[in-house]
């Protein structure tokens, strides 16, 4: 009996004391959690701004690109160089205009899908099938993007039909934007 009293105070002192622990560790693992989750709850918001100003961003620089597709497709040096009529320095209107916009290249191309000028005067792509062209063959503007190997990177295409007076599309303005 009296091994029992002695070890009763120390006994009932060593649960009090695990049991504060416990309670302890219960509610520093709360506290944290919730800490944990608000500050979650914050990164996930500003993540979302933040993906919604990109996206915003993306969308007004690719805008620009998708205009002077239409813009440049509108020009008489254009289709006077797809109705085979001397299209006077075309080549270096397309090169001032790719410098000017940070496009990656300007290409005119004939109704066959066959690449008459580039501003990077690099010719050769055949663009007849891709779903840019066919599309701008329609009358309509053609946006494609995918990895091209000629440029070895991600480009989106934005391909333009330049319109004749009397008959079918001539032809059609791709600008290439690598973004």
């Amino acid at each position: 009996s009296y091994h029992v009293l002695m070890f009763g105070p120390v006994l009932s002192r060593a649960v009090l004391a695990t049991a504060f622990v416990a309670m302890t560790s219960i509610v520093c693992a709360g506290v944290w959690s919730f800490g944990f989750g608000a500050a979650l709850d914050q990164l996930e918001k500003r993540g979302r701004a933040d993906l919604a100003l990109a996206a915003s961003r993306l969308t007004g620089e690719l805008q620009r690109f998708r205009s002077l597709a239409v813009l440049t497709a509108d020009r008489p040096e254009v289709s006077a160089l797809l109705n085979l009529q001397a299209g006077d320095n075309v080549a270096g209107l397309l090169r001032e205009m790719a410098d000017k916009t940070g496009s990656l290249d300007i290409l005119v191309v004939d109704a066959m899908g066959r690449e008459i000028l580039s501003s990077s005067e690099t010719i050769g792509t055949d663009h007849a099938g891709r779903p840019y062209f066919e599309r701008a063959m329609d009358g309509a503007l053609g946006v494609y993007h995918f990895v091209d190997p000629r440029y070895k990177r991600r480009v989106f295409y934005f391909a333009a039909p330049v319109f004749a007076a009397d008959g079918p599309v001539p032809g059609v303005v791709v600008v290439a934007v690598h973004v």
